[in-house]
């Protein structure tokens, strides 16, 4: 959970299905790679991390600050708020 903007809290968090795909992955020890599964799997219903915390700084319930604060990987969060991802 992490606070929001109006003094709330919003939850993030990462969303893996396990889909055919991941099951294989898991099987061959491809954990590595299973993240990037994830970013593609929206369809799926899959969300990373720094996705579910960029949604909800484009829905201005965090700040970019808070977003980067808060990411696993704040390299890429940065990348993400700056439109190159």
């Amino acid at each position: 959970m992490c606070r929001t903007t109006d003094g709330k809290r919003a939850a993030y968090h990462d969303i893996m299905i396990n889909t055919e795909t991941v099951k294989d992955y898991v099987r061959q020890g491809k954990n590595d790679e299973i993240l990037e599964l994830m970013k593609q799997g929206e369809y799926d219903g899959m969300i990373t991390t720094n996705q579910s915390l960029f949604n909800l700084y484009q829905e201005g319930r965090i700040t970019e600050e808070t977003a980067l604060e808060l990411a696993p990987t704040p390299n890429e969060m940065a990348m993400m708020l700056r439109g190159k991802m």
